[in-house]
């Protein structure tokens, strides 16, 4: 099976949203990159990474990231994957496809991004135990991790969960070596989205934890920088797949 972005990806351009970020910026990955980083309240060792959609880091990225860092009481960050890139969506699917394949490669970029951002909050925050989060393209990046979580670098990976994932395929489901929680949108193939986890469902790594909701209500995006939290069910139903991946990541920390 050939994995790709789900359409509507690519069709639809992100809308407006307005939102005063608590956390702040800091330039970790590299002295060009706006990674986003929320301190918690009191010492922990735990923490989230959020990695965004397609679109890069968005408002309503970073309010998710401060949602999660205030729910869970952890270290959250949001690293900029991108490098302080633009996605050119104004030039159309193919041009969007290229550059992911060659700025959002997991093998050739973002594992090792992840590996240094985990690095990062262990030597500064003492963290060892971390989930990671993933919308859309994000959601392919942590179901890769989430098939190397235990591997060098990345020992502290204890659990992943995306919404609106595109690009996803069986065989990933197969290879975790964490649970896993995955809340597709209206847009996800269903079918595709049942076999994924019913990979995941017959991993014994993966499988007694793992969850699996379908929001069939919900356009892919709705969480992240395709999400117009100015409506109201769209924010109640952010709110609640927030919420779920929260009480997940309780299980797995």
């Amino acid at each position: 099976m050939t994995a790709t972005l789900v359409p509507a990806c690519c069709n639809v351009p992100a809308v407006s949203a307005t939102y005063e970020p608590t956390g702040s910026t800091i330039h970790l990955l590299t002295t060009e990159t706006n990674d986003y980083y929320v301190a918690p309240a009191a010492p922990t060792n735990k923490a989230v990474i959020f990695v965004h959609d397609a679109f890069g880091v968005s408002p309503q990225a970073k309010q998710a990231t401060d949602l999660l860092a205030k729910a869970l009481k952890v270290h959250a960050i949001l690293p900029d994957f991108y490098h302080n890139r633009k996605v050119p969506f104004a030039e159309g699917r193919e041009s969007i496809i290229q550059f992911i394949g060659q700025y959002g490669n997991y093998d050739k970029i973002v594992k090792a991004d992840l590996i240094a951002v985990v690095k990062w909050l262990k030597e500064t925050h003492g963290v060892d135990s971390v989930a990671v989060v993933g919308l859309c393209w994000g959601g392919l990046i942590v179901f890769r991790l989430g098939g190397d979580a235990g591997s060098e670098g990345l020992e502290a990976i204890k659990g992943i969960a995306t919404a609106h994932p595109s690009m996803l395929d069986p065989a990933y489901g197969a290879k975790l070596q964490v649970p896993v929680a995955l809340l597709p949108s209206k847009d996800e193939d269903a079918k595709l989205m049942e076999d994924v986890f019913e990979a995941v469902s017959k991993n014994p790594k993966a499988s007694e934890k793992s969850i699996h909701q379908r929001f069939d209500d919900m356009h892919h995006g709705w969480v992240g920088a395709r999400g117009d939290y100015t409506i109201e069910q769209q924010k109640e139903r952010a709110t609640e797949a927030l919420n779920i991946i929260a009480s997940f990541f309780r299980t797995v920390f």
